[in-house]
């Protein structure tokens, strides 16, 4: 008898994640969401553009990081944290990660080799619209 695989998919913005577990090609029980507590940054970023040159005179001192970044990278290791405890309590065949593209890069950049090759990274934002079926859909296509 073949026994399906148990996976879990995880799909996340700046300020939630939400777990799905899978056995096989269905989603089983209801997701798990959970709120995260980031520390937004806010400081006077010198706008670049057409008319906004950075062209004044301590425009070298500005920090080359923009605060949206700094967000980002928190949030990727909020998710990272949550991601790595919850793979310590269960044992999970496959890993499906769902993010949009800028915090998947920042994910992959401070996840562990060892969760990286079981994962799966799929590059699409469902926070919004996260219907079980859809989720299945892109998920397992």
């Amino acid at each position: 008898m073949n026994i399906p695989s148990i996976k879990v998919v995880v799909l996340a913005s700046l300020n939630k994640v939400i777990f799905y577990e899978a056995r096989g090609l269905n989603i089983i029980g209801k997701p798990t969401q959970i709120e995260l507590d980031i520390k937004y940054h806010s400081r006077n970023e010198k706008r670049e553009g057409y008319f906004h040159k950075r062209s004044v005179q301590g425009a070298f001192f500005d920090p080359h990081t923009s605060s949206r970044d700094l967000e980002h990278d928190n949030c990727a290791r909020e998710i990272i944290k949550h991601l790595e405890a919850r793979l310590a309590a269960t044992h999970y065949d496959e890993l499906v990660i769902l993010l949009e593209p800028k915090l998947l890069g920042c994910v992959k950049q401070h996840l562990k080799s060892s969760v990286k090759k079981m994962a799966r990274f799929i590059a699409k934002d469902l926070v919004n619209e996260h219907d079980a079926e859809r989720v299945r859909q892109i998920a397992f296509a």
